[in-house]
């Protein structure tokens, strides 16, 4: 029995973990606009099953964040995901967290962290 949102997948290709780089707007954007966003690249994964939340080191608290569409190439069926927070300036010098669930991870969730 399944739950809602359960996706069940049958699959004959291996599975892959995304390849995960987090990107960090300019400081002079930051002077600027007073804020700072963090993107987290996910990309090269299979299948497209993930799950991704922003946190801070130290805390489990999920913060707000956005999400785009799950891209998947047709040649290699890999897929590539993009999620994204916005810092404001106050909170600027933590360290962020970005964590995710895939069938590639040999842990429940994996992480790649950025120092602001």
């Amino acid at each position: 029995k399944f739950g809602a949102g359960t996706k069940l997948l049958v699959i004959d290709q291996k599975v892959k973990k995304p390849d995960v780089t987090i990107l960090a707007t300019s400081m002079e954007v930051v002077r600027y606009a007073g804020s700072a966003n963090l993107l987290c690249n996910l990309q090269n994964f299979f299948p497209d099953a993930i799950h991704v939340v922003w946190t801070i080191a130290g805390s489990n608290e999920e913060l707000a964040s956005e999400q785009g569409e799950i891209i998947t190439d047709a040649s290699s069926n890999q897929s590539s995901l993009y999620s994204w927070i916005t810092i404001e300036k106050p909170n600027i010098g933590k360290v962020y967290k970005c964590k995710y669930k895939h069938e590639g991870n040999t842990n429940l969730w994996a992480e790649e962290e950025y120092d602001t």
